[in-house]
């Protein structure tokens, strides 16, 4: 259901830990809900430390609610849309230093990329063929990593999109206008 990752932070789990289950609505207090499917989370160690035997009827199980309702990401950081995503971004701890740096690498890999197809378009000559067809490779190549980072499962794929979509939005139109050169 979560292509490896965790339910909550969406670090793939060979990153931060082995793969735990979480019972969004603990055992210990919802025994009944022990085997409930959609009560059980896939949830890296950081994450289900954090949670612990925590519930709160604010919480939102991932699992039945998207949290993109509740939370967007403005750089590494997780900032809340409303109560609820701010009880779950502090009950996570998702901001905490540590799991700002195992954003990073994602994140500056993804920047880099965008950085570099705008240059190579700012030095295409409209005259000079070679310019055109290494600016769009570059562009393609752009646009295809940010579909390999944002597919569901990839590591921090909700904070890609909230941070890149429209910059990606803009070398697609740029390779269209590359296109008819």
């Amino acid at each position: 259901m979560y292509s490896g990752c965790c339910a909550y932070c969406e670090a793939s789990l060979n990153i931060t830990s082995s793969a735990y289950i979480d019972h969004f609505r603990p055992r210990s207090l919802f025994p009944e809900l022990t085997f409930e499917y959609n009560n059980l989370n896939y949830s890296c160690q950081i994450c289900n430390r954090n949670k612990s035997d925590s519930w709160d009827k604010d919480h939102f199980n991932p699992s039945e609610e998207n949290p993109e309702k509740h939370i967007v990401f403005r750089g590494l950081l997780a900032c809340k849309l409303d109560d609820r995503g701010q009880k779950m971004i502090d009950l996570l701890k998702l901001n905490e230093t540590k799991r700002l740096k195992l954003k990073e690498k994602t994140y500056e890999g993804m920047l880099y990329s965008i950085i570099n197809a705008k240059s190579i378009i700012n030095l295409v000559d409209k005259d000079v063929k070679s310019t055109i067809e290494m600016a769009k490779i570059k562009v393609i190549e752009t646009i295809k990593f940010y579909n390999s980072l944002t597919k569901e499962g990839s590591d921090y794929c909700t904070m890609i999109r909230h941070n890149f979509k429209n910059q990606i939005q803009q070398l697609e139109k740029e390779l269209e206008l590359l296109e008819k050169y």
